[in-house]
């Protein structure tokens, strides 16, 4: 009552006296709530069982009281009240330990004991928030709450939660309790101002493994509530309730047990370890690319490097008990590595902007000189964590796997997402933090290494489907988008690297990666069309993506050659040249540059002068042969061929290097796309890409491209 007429009496604008009047109340009033709280402490300690119940009643009163003058007092700007105020916390700290300490506890087991604790914690975590609002933390940490005072309290606390609830935290009655307790663990593990406490800690075991108990439930139910649509989840799973459950899991004082209780749980009966990694995947599958509103970009930021730090130790978890059983097939059931490789996929998709965050987190520490920066430990976790993704599908290749189409569009998503990191983990590595521990090489080089393997998956499991065949034209659909893609971000890559000698990719390494994705587009394509009921004929049409995949790996192919100073007639160059000759548009033989590189080899293999590792058998020197005798002269129409199969692409901008682009592969499905607004056929992923194909060549068949376009509208409505 008292409260709610202050709180009537503030909201009337009162003056400056009588302002001055009600903190001095204020502050008598917390001298008195402080005492008392001493006061039923002793009544605990030396009364009767009969006792126990009032003292609860009384305490469950004092500590809401304590709280919503605290709270009126914060709005208001009252400091010396609040200052007071503070002193509360022997109503928790003292009162309620006793009596959750007392042997006749199991009194009012139930709602009353509920009550009081929420009533204690409430008062708490205002109370370690105001201190550290009004600059008063260092009184607050060691007069009024030093550990040996705080800390048997959480543990209690948390323990009477488990009593009363179970172990099944994040939802019920009770809930709202947990994320009050979260609050204070996340203060006193992570914040700064308690640093005395967090060391505390990390010595006492058994407190440990208390604060695990209810830190872990609530991170799967964190997983569960990003799962269902905003307007179902539970209100109180915002990103800054999701941020204080990870981020004191990636500390000192409860990650190291945190990991070595995962360890312990790898092998055998490992449910609760592949929970864990279950659960911190779709946390960071599903988080939101921007900061929402109620966060800042700072805890934003730091929850994104907290989480790639926590995902990668959990993989290397996984990994190492893959390792351990040596065989990915008795650890896992079918059902459970499917879902494993589906989860990391979501993951990997999301790495780019995970690494986007991290980066500015670091720039952040950097320029506060704080003893934070940790671009090492970020980039190692981006390692472990694609150290997974390789370990689990270099076991479905050792399981001669002849999977579906499904695999092919999870593998290729996987795969594009890897190329789409390489900016922002080059970024990274060149912070002064991780140049000095020299990881530069190893960010980028596990990035393109695993981005390799997928696509050697690509390879087996299509072969396996020219094989068996596809399910059906909808999955086949799908997978040649995905192909598609992986295609174009593996050619964006190769023009980014040549524009970004620092990547320190092996350009030449990458030629085999785009081979495959063309073969497998090329036999997802044939074998879609040889379905029942297909209308769709290889033998007369060449599909639109294959042709400008066809035209893509050209530029690609001729872009390494000259980037790495690789004679024009280089094998792998050579070899794919002659795959888009036989996908792409006709007009590619008339390319000088395509012409002159298979010339130069066919001469260099029939004077003997290609060493004898790298030449090539004969059944694929026929093909230059053949294209040879195919060779053409440049026709009119052939820059118009080949600037048509270009605007099928998201971006028709052949040498764009642009990996940062999210979407699809065909035209005007790139995020933030643009038409040229004269032709309005070539879609371009932005200006610089539009205003470089102009003067690439875009300006002598725009016209064209145009006309084309309205023809076939006129067509399309005379048919109709």
């Amino acid at each position: 009552m008292l409260g709610n007429q202050l709180a009537r009496i503030m909201a009337s604008s009162p003056d400056a006296e009588s302002v001055a009047a009600i903190d001095r109340a204020v502050q008598a009033a917390a001298e008195q709530l402080s005492a008392l709280g001493t006061r039923l402490a002793a009544v605990i300690r030396h009364g009767s069982a009969a006792m126990l119940e009032r003292v609860q009643d009384q305490l469950y009163v004092a500590c809401g009281f304590s709280s919503n003058l605290l709270t009126l007092a914060l709005q208001h700007g009252m400091r010396g009240a609040v200052q007071a105020l503070l002193s509360c916390v022997t109503l928790p700290l003292e009162c309620g330990s006793a009596l959750m300490a007392s042997p006749d506890a199991s009194i009012g087991e139930s709602t009353g004991a509920a009550k009081c604790l929420v009533t204690q914690t409430q008062l708490l975590s205002i109370a370690m928030s105001s201190a550290m609002s009004i600059g008063g933390t260092e009184r607050f940490t060691a007069q009024l709450a030093p550990p040996e005072r705080l800390l048997p309290w959480l543990s209690a606390a948390v323990s009477k939660l488990l009593a009363l609830h179970g172990t099944s935290l994040g939802t019920g009655s009770f809930f709202p309790l947990q994320v009050v307790l979260v609050q204070i663990v996340y203060c006193v593990v992570y914040h700064v101002h308690f640093r005395c406490h967090a060391a505390a800690v990390q010595l006492d075991g058994g407190l440990q493994q208390t604060l695990l108990r209810l830190l872990v439930p609530m991170l799967h139910a964190s997983a569960a509530a990003m799962q269902l649509p905003a307007a179902q989840g539970p209100a109180e799973f915002c990103i800054k309730l999701v941020a204080q459950i990870v981020l004191p899991l990636t500390e000192p004082a409860l990650g190291p047990p945190f990991y070595e209780q995962l360890r312990a749980t790898s092998g055998g009966d490992n449910s609760h370890a592949r929970r864990v990694v279950q659960s911190v995947t779709e946390i960071f599958a599903r988080m939101p690319a921007s900061c929402p509103e109620g966060s800042t970009d700072d805890l934003f930021a730091t929850l994104w490097s907290s989480l790639l730090t926590l995902l990668g130790n959990v993989a290397t978890t996984t990994t190492r008990s893959i390792d351990a059983q040596q065989n990915l097939i008795t650890l896992y059931s079918d059902a459970q590595r499917r879902s494993m490789l589906q989860q990391l996929q979501a993951a990997l998709s999301q790495l780019p902007t995970a690494l986007r965050w991290a980066v500015k987190d670091e720039q952040r520490n950097a320029a506060r000189q704080s003893d934070d920066c940790q671009s090492g430990v970020l980039l190692g976790a981006c390692g472990n964590i694609v150290e997974l993704w390789m370990t689990l599908i270099a076991q479905e290749l050792q399981a001669n796997l002849h999977g579906g189409l499904a695999e092919v569009k999870i593998f290729c998503a996987a795969g594009s997402a890897l190329l789409r990191a390489l900016p922002d983990a080059a970024a990274l590595a060149d912070l002064p933090a991780a140049r000095q521990q020299q990881v530069q090489d190893k960010a980028t080089g596990i990035l393109f290494v695993a981005a390799q393997l997928t696509t050697d998956l690509i390879d087996k499991v299509c072969r396996g489907i020219a094989v068996s065949g596809p399910s059906s034209a909808a999955d086949s659909a799908a997978a040649a988008e995905a192909l598609w893609q992986l295609h174009m971000m593996l050619c964006r890559c190769i023009h980014y690297s040549t524009a970004a000698p620092s990547a320190r990719l092996r350009l030449g390494e990458l030629l085999p990666s785009l081979g495959y994705c063309l073969a497998a587009a090329e036999t997802v394509s044939r074998v879609c069309a040889a379905l029942p009921g297909s209308t769709a004929s290889h033998s007369v049409a060449k599909p639109r993506h294959l042709l400008a995949m066809g035209v893509a790996q050209v530029e690609a192919a001729l872009a390494v050659a000259g980037a790495c100073h690789l004679p024009p007639g280089d094998e792998r160059v050579t070899g794919l040249l002659q795959q888009a000759l036989d996908h792409g548009p006709a007009a590619l033989a008339s390319n000088p540059s395509v012409q002159q590189a298979l010339d130069r080899l066919l001469d260099r293999n029939q004077a003997g002068e290609a060493p004898h590792s790298t030449r090539l058998p004969p059944a694929l020197l026929a093909d230059p042969q053949h294209h040879q005798q195919q060779r053409r002269e440049p026709q009119p129409g052939d820059a118009l061929e080949l600037a048509q199969a270009a605007t099928t692409r998201s971006c028709a901008y052949l040498r764009c290097a642009n990996l940062a682009g999210e979407g699809g592969a065909a035209a005007g499905q790139g995020r933030g796309s643009l038409r040229c607004s004269k032709c309005k056929v070539a879609w371009y992923c932005g200006t610089a890409c539009s205003h470089a194909d102009w003067r690439a060549g875009h300006r002598r068949v725009c016209r064209a491209l145009g006309a084309m376009r309205v023809a076939e509208r006129e067509g399309e409505r005379g048919d109709v």
